[in-house]
């Protein structure tokens, strides 16, 4: 995962991921980020196409094993992701607005 500043990401990641609740959410955020960078690298430019094809791979599988996460961590991912990435801006923007 790119993200804006690496220090502060990582203070943030050692004093807030402390438990198996929190290293699920970190998880996800840190995949979900991972896929939707391989995508940008290969061109996809599509918000929609973007956000749809890596969603649900990064909120429901580790590798093969499958992960089950709450409505809540998938917003405090984001917000992990809003304040963080690289891309976080603009994946915010779209969130916020696709409806």
């Amino acid at each position: 995962m790119f993200v804006r500043n690496k220090r502060q990401y990582a203070t943030y990641k050692a004093e807030t991921d402390t438990n198996v609740y929190t290293s699920f959410i970190f998880g996800f955020a840190e995949r979900w980020a991972d896929k939707m960078e391989t995508c940008l690298d290969q061109g996809v430019r599509n918000m929609e196409k973007l956000v749809d094809s890596t969603f649900n791979q990064a909120s429901t599988h580790v590798g093969i094993k499958p992960i089950y996460l709450t409505p809540s961590m998938v917003e405090e991912g984001k917000k992990i992701l809003y304040k963080y990435w690289e891309h976080g801006e603009m994946l915010k923007d779209y969130l916020e607005n696709k409806h």
